[in-house]
Parts: C-alpha cells; structure tokens; sequence
C-alpha cells in the first residue's frame, strides 16, 4: 500500500490537507493559504503598534509562501524608504512584523506588486525625480536593485502582468502622451514600450490591470471631460480606447472579474458620486455608465471571480472606508459600513489587494497613531 505524503511547508500561509482527487489518487493535495484567511470578516484589523510616518499607499500581498504590507514610508521629503512587513497569524491574532527596506526612494507617492514566476516585480514611480522603477524581489521579501524604466508618470497602480507571456506592462504619462514600457519578469526593461494615446486626448495618469490575456489603462481624457480604456496586448498592440462616458470623470480604476471575462469600470465624478459600467474583455460596453453611490470618492476596485470588490472613501474630516460587493452588470449587490479613519493628507489612499484566494482593504489609520490596518471581505 502507497503512503500519501505531507510535506511540511515553512512560512506563515496555512496549510490544509485535502482529500485526494482523481487524478492524484494516492496523494494529498497541499494548498497553501493567505494569512489574510485567518483574519474575521468585515473586522477592523490593527496590524502592529503604530507610530509610523506616513505612507501613501500600502499594499497586502501574498507571495506564494508569506503575507507582506509593504508600502513606502515618508521618512522626509526626499528621502522615501519602501519597506515590507510580514503579516503572521498566531493564536488568532493577525499581525505585521518589524520593517525590512525593499529600496531607497526619492519620493514615491504610488506602487503595487505582480506576481512574476516564483518571484514578484515591485513597479512605483517617483514623484520628484518624474521616473518609473522596478524591483525583483525574491521570496523572504529579498529584493533586488531598483531598474531605471525611463521618464513615467504613473497611475494608481501603474504596473500589471501582460497574459501569460512573463512579461509585465509599467505605464504611465511622459510628454503629455500616455506611454506602456514592457517589463521583464526579472524587473529590467525589455527596451520595448509603445504609446496607448496621444498628448491630444490630455490623458491624466493610468491605472493598470492585469487580465488573462493583456493589460487594461484607465484614464481621465481631459480632451473629453470622461475616462477611457485601452487594452495592451503583450504583443504591445492598442485596441480603443473607448469611452467610459461618465462627465467629469477622474481616479478611474477597473476590476477583472475572470470567470465571467468581464471588466467592471468605476470612476468618482465631481457631483460626488461614483459610477460605474461593464466592459466585455474587448472592451465592448455591456452596462451603461451609471451612479452607485453617492457622497464618495476615491474608488479602488477588484475582481473576485464573478464579481468585483470595491472600496471608497465618505464622510467630512476625518474621512472613513467603506465597502460594497458588485455585480457582472456593475450593480450593487451589498454594501458595508463605514470603518476606520484615513489620513487626511491628500494622496493617502486607501487601497485593496487579492491576497491568494482572499480580499483585503489596507490603509494608515490615523485614529489609531497611525497603525497599518486592514478588512478583510467575504462574501
């Protein structure tokens, strides 16, 4: 008789043991989880003791084997350091460890994380010096040199995985024109790049995401007073843009939702309200754009198979999170209650991640001296 055997798997993810399928009739199934399953649900969590300086943005990512927040951290003007924070569970308390540098930063205002391979490629751009970067980083949060990508501008996040192809798409604004500058998995430029739209349609900074074959841009069309997509092949071929024709758009995001191949599009307007539409993953529109909520700004968004998480901010000084679950036809399918406190400089955003199979709001509370926070959403 054959043994199925378990191996043990160092970090912090949880391992659960599943009975044997079919086509592994004589193992087990190990699956490695977020540490981000172990937090309760719709829960303001406080991550550590505070005191920190403020960031930006922090994101929740899970590399494969460990948690990580990892945000950059504004020690002076120009002196930005992005550190990483291991997330662990233990005796059901979810909580981020000491501060590791990744890299030395001028001042970096926006940055996210992509799975590349077994490593991931960290993609910020620095406000003062007006350039785009990549970072290898290494399981264990062992980073490597920062890659000079060239002179970008970019969007909120600005990096994304191009298909299945191991190549990656950094873009942003350079001469009024949005560029897109494909990157290697190891984080060096590929010397490739290619431009999505010209300086006449007055682009502001693009979003970027990732789906299953390209990447989709978003951006705010100043020629128009509305957003547009763009869809990047990573042939580096343009399709659209299109029209995302909510007036006065601005902070446009988009969320893949990749059971159904739809795109959900969602923009905050200036009568402070967010909108939103449908896209298929040709950019064709199959839900006209339409307000779903109001009093709100600063829309984050992303895909959980079939439908889509957002997160917001509402409210007068101090400003809070909230949260709702959409649907494949950009409806409202649930709404949370406002939690937390954000930091009322302008541009420290709240943000929200996919962490293995969960997702996770992250921010800087600063109700809590400025602890590293995070909600986790279920269904």
């Amino acid at each position: 008789m054959r043994l199925g055997v378990a191996a043990l798997v160092l970090g912090c993810g949880r391992i659960d043991f599943q009975a044997p399928d079919a086509a592994t009739p004589d193992a087990f199934v190990n699956v490695i989880r977020s540490t981000a399953s172990e937090a309760p649900c719709s829960s303001h969590l406080l991550l550590d003791t505070g005191g920190h300086n403020s960031h930006d943005v922090i994101r929740w990512v899970f590399d494969g084997e460990s948690d990580w927040i990892i945000g950059a951290n504004h020690y002076s003007q120009d002196d930005h350091k992005i550190e990483g924070h291991r997330v662990t569970a233990t005796d059901n308390l979810v909580l981020a460890g000491t501060a590791i540098q990744v890299a030395q930063a001028d001042h970096v205002d926006v940055l996210n994380v992509v799975k590349a391979g077994d490593d991931m490629v960290l993609g910020y751009w620095d406000y003062a010096l007006g350039s785009a970067w990549a970072v290898r980083i290494q399981p264990g949060l062992v980073s490597g040199a920062p890659q000079a990508l060239g002179p970008l501008y970019g969007g909120n996040s600005p990096l994304g995985r191009m298909g299945n192809t191991g190549k990656l798409g950094f873009a942003g604004t350079v001469g009024g024109a949005i560029s897109l500058v494909e990157v290697n998995d190891d984080a060096t430029p590929s010397g490739r790049q290619v431009q999505v739209v010209s300086p006449a349609d007055g682009p502001g900074p693009p979003s970027v995401t990732s789906i299953d074959d390209a990447v989709i841009l978003a951006w705010a069309s100043g020629a128009t007073g509305m957003c547009k997509l763009a869809k990047v092949t990573p042939d580096l071929v343009v399709a659209g843009p299109v029209t995302f024709a909510a007036a006065s758009c601005n902070d446009p995001h988009v969320a893949w939702l990749e059971t159904s191949r739809r795109l959900i599009a969602v923009a905050e307007t200036t009568s402070g309200q967010i909108s939103a539409a449908a896209f298929d993953a040709d950019l064709g529109l199959l839900t006209a754009p339409h307000a779903i909520v109001n009093a709100a700004h600063w829309p984050r968004i992303v895909g959980e198979n079939d439908m889509a998480w957002l997160t917001w901010a509402e409210g007068a000084s101090p400003q809070r999170v909230n949260y709702g679950l959409i649907d494949g036809d950009s409806n409202v399918v649930s709404m949370g209650t406002p939690t937390g406190m954000l930091d009322e400089s302008l541009g420290h955003y709240h943000q929200i991640d996919r962490a293995g199979s969960e997702t996770v709001i992250t921010w800087m509370d600063s109700a809590q001296s400025r602890k590293l926070s995070a909600l986790r959403l279920c269904r």
